[in-house]
This record gives C-alpha cells, sequence and structure tokens, in this order.
C-alpha cells in the first residue's frame, strides 16, 4: 500500500512528464518550416494540419511491432520460393508467369531442407528475443495533435488530396471542383462515349482477348504467356479515372482546375496484354535516332555538338498526345515494325494493340465511359506505343517531305521535343507549321530562342564567347518555381537505405544536368539547405554529398551497352515495422547461409527485402471522390 507521500510524489512526476511531452511536441511543431500544401480550394487549416500536410503524402508513421504471425507468414514464403526455385530453377521467375498461390511445391533436397529449418529456427529466436522479450520503448513519430489532424482530415468530405503534376507537390482540393475537373475529360465527346451496359462490355472484351489468345498462340514465346493473357478474363475492375493537377497550366491557384487524366489500369481485362505489347514494342524503340532514350542521352549528344551563335535552339510539346491518337492508325504504324516476322506476326502485334486501346474503359462517380481516342495514361503499353506512333507516322513521313531540310538534331522525349535549326527565322516559324500540319490529329506548342530554353528537366543553352562563330551547348538544373520540395522528412519511418539512395540518385543528377562544375555546387548547396529544412542531419547530407563527385561525370553520362544477365536472389520479405531494425536480419540470414555451403550451388545468397508501410498518401489520398 502507497503512502501519502509516495501517492503525491508519483502525481507530481505524472505532471511533470506530460509537461515535458508537452514542450517537446511544441518543439517539433517548428522543427520543419511550414511549406504545406497547394490549396487550391481556400481552406482554412489550422497549424496542427499545417504541420500534418508539411510532412508530405511519402512520409511514413511509426508503426507498431511486427505481429508474430507476420513473421511467419514471410517465412513460409520464402520456404516456397526456394522450393519453387528447386523444383523449376529459374524459368519459375518469368514475368509473364501466372501466380498460383494454392500449389504446394515439392520438398527441397535434404541439405536445403536443412538450411531452411535452421533459418527459420534463427529468425524466430531472434524475433523473441528482440520484439518479444525485450520489448522496446515505442516512440510515435507524430504527436498526437497530428494524429488528430489527420483523422480529421480523413473524415473531411469536402475536400480532396491529390499530389500534383511534375511532382510540384501535394494539392488540396474541393471535392465538387475536382469532379468539375474529372467531368470535363469524359464529357468530351470526341475522346470518351458513355457506356450503359458494362457487363456485356466487359463479356465482349473477354470474348475478343480469347479470341485474340486462340488465334496468335502458336507466335507467343511460350504456353505460360497465353495462361498469363487470359488471366485478364478474370480481372474486371474497371479503371477509376482521376486526375493530378497540372499546376504550370494553370492561371490561377484554384478553380478551374486543369488537370492530367490517368486511369488505374491495374486490375482490368486489357492489363496483362498490355504489359505484353510493352514488353514486345520496347525492343523497337532503338530504331529510331529521334527517341531519346533518357536525359543521360541528351546530355551526351548535346556536349558533343556545336553550334554556329544564330542557330536557333527550339522546343516544342505535343499537346494532349495520348488523347490524340489514332487507334487504328497507331497499332498499324506499330505493327510494321515487325515485318521481318511475317505478316501473320504484324497482324498479332496490330491487333492486340487495337484490343488494349478499344477497351479503355474507365469508371467516374458510378458511370462508365469508353475511350475511342487515343488511350488513357495508366496503361502499360501507351508510353512505348505513343512514342513509335510518332517516329513513324509524323517524324518519318516529315523526312521524306523535308529532305535535306529536315533537321540534323532533332530529339523527342514522348511528347517534349527539342531541336536545333540553321536558318532565318521565318525558315523556322516554317518547319514549325510543317510539324503541326503533318496530322491533322496533332498539334504542338511551341518556344524558340538563340541563346537558352528550357527542355524536360534542364536549361540548354550556348556557351562561348560573344561573337564566336562556333559555340558548344551547355546545360544546367532547371527547377519549377512552384515546386515544393516535399522531400520525405528524416523522422519518416523508413528504412536508412531509402535516404541514402534518394540522396544519391538526386545528386547524381545534379552531376549529370550542369555542365560546369559551378551551377552543379550551387545545386548541391540548395539540397542541403532544402534537407536541413526537412531534418536530415549534416553529418547525414555530408556522408552522401562525399559519395559523389562532380570528377566522375564522364563515367555517369556514358551508357552501357552490355546488358548484364540477371542474377537469380532469393529474398526474405518483411514488413518494416517497429523493432524489426534491431533484429539485424541480414546479417543473421548471411551467418546462417554460410554455415550451410552444400547448399550455395543451389540456393542464391539471401537478401532481406523491406515491404513499405502506409504513408500518408495511403491515408489521404482517394482514387474517386
Amino acid at each position: 500500500m502507497k503512502s501519502k507521500r509516495q501517492r503525491k510524489r508519483q502525481r507530481r512526476q505524472s505532471r511533470l512528464r506530460r509537461a515535458r511531452q508537452q514542450r517537446r511536441d511544441e518543439l517539433l511543431r517548428f522543427m520543419l518550416p511550414i511549406v504545406g500544401a497547394h490549396n487550391l480550394g481556400g481552406f482554412s487549416f489550422n497549424l496542427n494540419t499545417l504541420l500534418l500536410l508539411n510532412r508530405g503524402l511519402k512520409f511514413v508513421s511509426t508503426p507498431p511491432a511486427l505481429p508474430a504471425n507476420t513473421i511467419h507468414g514471410s517465412l513460409a514464403r520464402f520456404c516456397r520460393s526456394v522450393r519453387l526455385r528447386c523444383q523449376f530453377g529459374n524459368s519459375s521467375m518469368s514475368k509473364f508467369k501466372v501466380p498460383k498461390p494454392g500449389y504446394t511445391p515439392a520438398p527441397a533436397p535434404a541439405p536445403v531442407e536443412g538450411f531452411l529449418s535452421d533459418l527459420c529456427d534463427a529468425v524466430q529466436t531472434r524475433y523473441k528475443a528482440c520484439i518479444v522479450h525485450s520489448r522496446p520503448a515505442f516512440r510515435h513519430n507524430l504527436t498526437p495533435a497530428e494524429r488528430e489532424g489527420l483523422q480529421a482530415l480523413r473524415q473531411q468530405h469536402d475536400m480532396i488530396v491529390k499530389p500534383a503534376d511534375k511532382n510540384l507537390g501535394l494539392c488540396v482540393m474541393r471535392v465538387e471542383d475536382y469532379r468539375e475537373a474529372v467531368r470535363a475529360h469524359v464529357l468530351d465527346t470526341a475522346v470518351y462515349s458513355p457506356v450503359a451496359a458494362i457487363e456485356e462490355a466487359k463479356s465482349r472484351a473477354c470474348t475478343q482477348l480469347r479470341g485474340l489468345v486462340g488465334r496468335f498462340e502458336g507466335l507467343l514465346p511460350a504456353k505460360h504467356v497465353s495462361e498469363f493473357l487470359l488471366q485478364g478474363c478474370t480481372m474486371q475492375e474497371v479503371p477509376h479515372l482521376y486526375i493530378m493537377p497540372k499546376l504550370h497550366k494553370m492561371k490561377q491557384i484554384g478553380p478551374p482546375i486543369i488537370g492530367r487524366p490517368i486511369a488505374a489500369c491495374h486490375s482490368w481485362i486489357t492489363t496483362n496484354m498490355s504489359i505484353f505489347m510493352a514488353d514486345l514494342l520496347n525492343s523497337k524503340l532503338g530504331m529510331f535516332d529521334t527517341i531519346l532514350q533518357d536525359r543521360t542521352e541528351l546530355v551526351a549528344a548535346l556536349e558533343q555538338t556545336t553550334v554556329s551563335a544564330d542557330t536557333w535552339l527550339l522546343t516544342f510539346d505535343v499537346e494532349s498526345l495520348y488523347p490524340s491518337i489514332d487507334q487504328r492508325e497507331c497499332a498499324a504504324a506499330c505493327a510494321q515494325l515487325f515485318a521481318e516476322k511475317g505478316s501473320r506476326f504484324m497482324s498479332m502485334v496490330e491487333e492486340c494493340l487495337f484490343f488494349v486501346m478499344q477497351n479503355n474503359i474507365v469508371q467516374v462517380e458510378g458511370k462508365y465511359y469508353r475511350q475511342i481516342s487515343g488511350g488513357a495514361m495508366g496503361t502499360n503499353c501507351l508510353p512505348q506505343a505513343a512514342q513509335l506512333y510518332l517516329a513513324v507516322r509524323f517524324e518519318e513521313a516529315l523526312k521524306r517531305k523535308l529532305g535535306a531540310r529536315f533537321p540534323s538534331f532533332y530529339k523527342r522525349y514522348i511528347d517534349d521535343g527539342f531541336v536545333l535549326f540553321k536558318g532565318s527565322e521565318q525558315e523556322l516559324l516554317a518547319f514549325v507549321n510543317a510539324l503541326n500540319s503533318e496530322l491533322s490529329n496533332i498539334r504542338i506548342t511551341h518556344k524558340y530562342s538563340r541563346f537558352e530554353v528550357e527542355f524536360l528537366d534542364v536549361v540548354i543553352y550556348k556557351s562561348g564567347p560573344p561573337g564566336f562563330s562556333t559555340q558548344s551547348l551547355k546545360v544546367r538544373t532547371h527547377q519549377k518555381a512552384l515546386n515544393k520540395y516535399l522531400y520525405i522528412p528524416y523522422s519518416s519511418f523508413h528504412h536508412p537505405g531509402m535516404f541514402k539512395s534518394f540522396m544519391n540518385a538526386e545528386l547524381i543528377r545534379y552531376v549529370v544536368t550542369n555542365s560546369d562544375v559551378w551551377w552543379f555546387d550551387c545545386m548541391v548547396s540548395k539540397f542541403t539547405s532544402r534537407l536541413l529544412q526537412r531534418g536530415y542531419p549534416t553529418h547525414v547530407i555530408s556522408a552522401a554529398v562525399s559519395k559523389v563527385s562532380y570528377a566522375n561525370r564522364s563515367k555517369y553520362l556514358q551508357h552501357s551497352t552490355i546488358t548484364k544477365a540477371k542474377s537469380s536472389v532469393s529474398a526474405l520479405v518483411v514488413p518494416y515495422a517497429f523493432g524489426v531494425p534491431e533484429m539485424h536480419l541480414q546479417q543473421l540470414l548471411h551467418s546462417t547461409y554460410m554455415k550451410h555451403p552444400d547448399v550455395h550451388g543451389t540456393v542464391p545468397k539471401p537478401l532481406v527485402c523491406f515491404k513499405k508501410n502506409r504513408n500518408l498518401g495511403s491515408w489521404l489520398v482517394r482514387a474517386g471522390a
């Protein structure tokens, strides 16, 4: 029985703890500058909600400790994958393989089973020692006020949150404004047509799919590809159409909202066929010198080019490329690239691609619409199909028409193009008119200058003494003024490797996109300042910066022409939850693997892969409204 003095001391200590926690919460409130969100709906938020939105949609709150059944399930899936590999070899890892979760593989050879048994025992023992018995103190990375703000945001039904286009931050909109922007797309009768009987449309699409697979089964690479394609008949979730606000195209921050339409085509009848066609079409992109592979190819080509002082730098953008594509023409253009494989193979490509584009059906507010022109962004094969369509029907036709007048330097990445043009301004405008008049369904906007232009994420500019007849081309990083730079806060519950890889990739991008070291140092300074504002410690930033040297720029600009064989791996997939870092699973797997040298030739060295936990985006972002 506690004395009165002891109870009084306990109450005093409890008050002190609450006061310290309150002061700590107040301090945490002001650790990150309130960058906030693009408020397109004129909402008024309290401080807690602003702080929550300031963390960004990729922020992961601290999850609870890993349940015992979860670690058991991870181990069971790992053992099953190893047994499948022993039974079927690497053929079971084909990207077109239909998963059969109910299939039980045969037991592996005795040494492998011994290794799996020891590994399971070791992981479970470590789990009990680190999580069950030690029970480390749980510290949440969201304050109680922010958790309340999260619940309040989720229950605010007149508001919707979406990421902005071009990765410019997150946008908060009124639901009605958002719905109006989505309706503006599906009510365009030149692009969409209402679907009155959705079940009939599904049945017709499945019949078409079975017919295509039956007719061209002999041309498919393997039997399991047919099973993969036919699996689409069991995937009948009509994609939701949603938009990402295009802030850079809006004249004001607020309604009316201009958005990029995207269809979530992950479980639709055409999904697997689209994945197969994307893989097929991808092999043909290298046929055209006008198609850019990535920014590295562009930068390397520009820096090896010299121009005259009067050379024009021209950039153009195809307006609404995906909805503007002629479906039948696109399918025929892609098919003709496979002429060396025979007319029957060409027919397969044309009909399969037309099937995917013809059956782009989306749902908006419970109503269904078929896209009758072009294709939906979110369809796997559409980027490759659009690239090839423009290359064959647009650029190759222009080359034949213009002959020697076609620019020697013409590069395009999907709907964005860059041209070096020699001639007068009138001749340049005549070339632009030729671009605009080649295909009736393709319209472009353009900008040009003799000094510098913006293209993709770089600024291309001439460099050389004024008045010299020959000048070189250089690049520097281009960043949009509206970007909020909501990098993942360092307090987010991500694996430490995520922070390192993100910083490393961004620093390498700055090396590639800056021809002069001065511009690179400028971008590193800005990047460092932004990371400090997101809570990154100085020593972490310094360590990341020290690993990326501008002196290695030539290496980063090189494109490897050697295709490396994919090494087979076996991975233990575990959710990255509270207490998991203390388990040191990679070291445990390595030590257990080294104790069983007799399985090294059969089982690849196992790795630990961590599953992403739910971030704020998964709590706040909705497909429909």
